[in-house]
């Protein structure tokens, strides 16, 4: 388990923020992030560049820039659960991961962040730049080679995949790659990178390795 003061030596965070408003209150959206392995070149723009693997998690908790609010990519804040995916980049030798998700809305208050959605909800706003288009998120996966999906236990995470198109998996092609993922096989959800327990961390890590390094395809009952 490397460090957080390691890890920020040896990778940085990129994103693409805005501020949107959803009713009376002005929300941060962050349409997406990238880890990226320090000494690798960043442009100015990392649309639509290739990396190793892309994972899909809830949304983006209370991720924040680094600075000042731009409107392009700019450092973001590592938080625990990108620690996480560095560790597992360390692992499998990556040099750059891309970060979507179910819900765009950087609400770390799983309260408010339930309460925003049903405000989205009664308004028909998207909240996702992949909301009910799943063809985006399709295209996307031909920038990589690893597609996962970690994005844990919440009831809304579930109903939100769902909504996309991101399950059920079973018949999903996504340019031929398989949804990879740590699965809790009673209650069926891929788990969350970050489940806070250090030794549950590093199961994630340990069995996330094995699934990505397994030669063939693995189905949700075998996690």
């Amino acid at each position: 388990m490397i460090s957080g003061k390691i890890l920020n030596e040896q990778f940085v965070v990129m994103a693409k923020f805005e501020y949107r408003q959803f009713e009376v209150h002005q929300v941060l959206i962050r349409s997406e992030a990238r880890i990226l392995r320090r000494g690798t070149q960043i442009p100015e723009d990392l649309s639509n560049r290739k990396a190793n693997a892309l994972i899909v998690m809830q949304n983006p908790g209370s991720c924040l820039p680094k600075e000042e609010l731009k409107d392009e990519w700019q450092e973001s804040i590592p938080d625990k659960t990108q620690y996480q995916l560095m560790r597992l980049m360390e692992r499998m030798n990556w040099d750059e991961l891309i970060i979507v998700n179910l819900s765009d809305m950087c609400e770390g208050d799983s309260f408010e962040f339930k309460r925003l959605l049903k405000i989205c909800e009664l308004q028909n706003v998207p909240n996702s730049r992949y909301a009910k288009n799943i063809q985006d998120f399709i295209d996307m996966t031909e920038l990589v080679d690893y597609v996962i999906y970690g994005w844990g236990s919440r009831p809304e995470a579930k109903r939100l995949a769902m909504e996309h198109g991101f399950l059920p998996i079973e018949g999903l092609k996504l340019n031929g790659k398989e949804p990879k993922a740590y699965w809790n096989k009673s209650r069926d959800y891929p788990r969350h990178p970050f489940p806070y327990l250090p030794n549950r961390c590093e199961e994630w890590l340990n069995e996330m390795t094995a699934v990505l390094k397994e030669p063939k395809e693995v189905s949700i009952g075998e996690a």
